[in-house]
C-alpha cells in the first residue's frame, strides 16, 4: 500500500528511499482530475478552509496555495485529517451536528434498504414526530443534488434524532448499541467530522470539515491531543480497514517527525 504526504513525495508502507517521486501543483490536478478553489460555491459539501476538493466545478484559483495531502492507494485525503485535532465534546455541543444544517444525513444506497428492513426496531427510539416524518416521507429523500439523505423533522433535526439528558442522539445508533439491529448509524454521521465525495477519476476524496458548532471538539481535541482521524478510529476502520487507518498513524508519525525536525 502507497500513500503520498504533504511534502509530494511517494512512499511506500516502509519507506524505502528508491519509491520517492516529486509532484509539482499542476501534476496533482491534472492527474487527479482535482479542481482547487479559492472561492466557496453554494454547496455545503465544500469546506471552508486550506483545502478544498471538489469535482463539479471548473479549476480556478486566484493565488498559488500549497496542496497538502496524501493518497492511500484509491483514497485522496486532506492532511488536515491527521494535522488538526478533534475530539467531540457531547456535553458541550448537545449533538447539534443532528439539528443543524439544510439537509439529512447523507445515506448509501445498501444503508437504505438496512433501515427499511429495520424500520420497526428503530422506530421504539425515534421521537412522534420523526415517526410521523418517515411515515409522509418514506425512510429516505432525495435533496436538490439528487442525493439520498435522512428526512428532517420541520425542515430541522434529523427525523431518526431524539433527545436524552438534553443532548440529541441518533436512534439508529440507539438500536445499534443496544443489539436490536446489525448496523451503526450511516457512515456520513458516523465519519463526521471527515467528509467524502467521488472525484471523478473513481478515487474517494476525504476532507476535514469546519463547522462553527464543533468549536468545543477542537478546543477539547487540543487540549487531548486526539487529531481528526483518532477521533474517528472505529468509523475509518468500518469504512476503509485496519490497513488504511494504520497508514494514516504511519503518515502522521512522518509528520509530526518532520515538523519536530523544522523547529530544531
Amino acid at each position: 500500500m502507497t500513500f503520498w504526504v504533504s511534502s509530494f513525495l511517494c512512499f511506500s508502507a516502509n519507506f524505502t528511499q528508491d519509491c520517492f517521486r516529486t509532484f509539482n501543483f499542476q501534476k496533482v490536478v491534472q492527474n487527479f482530475e482535482l479542481p482547487f478553489l479559492d472561492k466557496i460555491p453554494g454547496d455545503n459539501k465544500i469546506l471552508p478552509y486550506k483545502n478544498y476538493f471538489c469535482n463539479n466545478f471548473e479549476f480556478k484559483c486566484s493565488q498559488k496555495v500549497p496542496v497538502n495531502m496524501l493518497e492511500i492507494e484509491d483514497k485522496l485525503i486532506s492532511d488536515d485529517i491527521i494535522e488538526e485535532y478533534f475530539c467531540c465534546d457531547l456535553c458541550k455541543c448537545k449533538g447539534e451536528c443532528c439539528v443543524e444544517g439544510d439537509a439529512g444525513a447523507p445515506l448509501e444506497e445498501e444503508e437504505i434498504d438496512q433501515i427499511e428492513e429495520n424500520i420497526d426496531s428503530i422506530k421504539k427510539y425515534m421521537t412522534p414526530e420523526g415517526i410521523k416524518s418517515i411515515g409522509k416521507e418514506g425512510v429516505f429523500v432525495v435533496d436538490t443534488d439528487g442525493d439520498y439523505t435522512t428526512p428532517l423533522v420541520n425542515g430541522q433535526e434529523c427525523a431518526y434524532s431524539f433527545q436524552e439528558d438534553s443532548i440529541t442522539l441518533c436512534a439508529i445508533e440507539r438500536a445499534y448499541r443496544n443489539g436490536d439491529i446489525p448496523f451503526n448509524k450511516p457512515i456520513s454521521c458516523h465519519l463526521y467530522p471527515i467528509r467524502t465525495f467521488k472525484m471523478r477519476n473513481g478515487h474517494t476524496g476525504l476532507n476535514y470539515h469546519i463547522w462553527d458548532i464543533c468549536k468545543e471538539a477542537r478546543i477539547n481535541g487540543a487540549e487531548k491531543q486526539i487529531k481528526v482521524y483518532q477521533c474517528v478510529k472505529e468509523p475509518i476502520i468500518r469504512a476503509f480497514g485496519k490497513e488504511f487507518y494504520s497508514c494514516l498513524e504511519q503518515a502522521d508519525h512522518l509528520y509530526t517527525t518532520e515538523e519536530s525536525e523544522k523547529t530544531e
